[in-house]
C-alpha cells in the first residue's frame, strides 16, 4: 500500500507524520479495502493560517516548508556504466 509506505518513508526522515496503530484489509463481497489506524496531529490548514501571516511570517513559513519538501525529495543517482 502506497500510503502506508509513504508515511514509514517520511517517518524514517524525521518528518512529523502520524504514529500507525494498525493496518490491515476488510473484506466485502465485491472488493477489499486496504486501511490504516493512526493518531492524529492537530493543526490548522495552511491556507487558513498562511492568509493570516504578515509578510516575514509567510517567508519562514515557506523556507520551513521548502525544507520539509527538500527533505522527502531525495533522488537517487543512476550510473549507467
Amino acid at each position: 500500500m502506497a500510503e502506508l509506505e509513504g508515511l514509514i518513508f517520511c517517518k524514517n526522515l524525521g518528518v512529523n507524520v502520524p504514529d500507525i496503530f494498525c493496518t490491515g484489509m476488510m473484506h466485502d463481497n465485491l472488493c477489499s479495502f486496504p486501511y490504516i489506524v493512526m493518531t492524529c496531529i492537530d493543526g490548522v490548514e495552511a491556507d487558513t493560517v498562511f492568509e493570516e501571516y504578515n509578510l516575514p511570517d509567510k517567508i519562514e513559513f515557506v523556507k520551513q516548508l521548502r525544507k520539509l519538501n527538500d527533505t522527502i525529495s531525495i533522488t537517487t543517482k543512476i550510473d549507467y556504466n
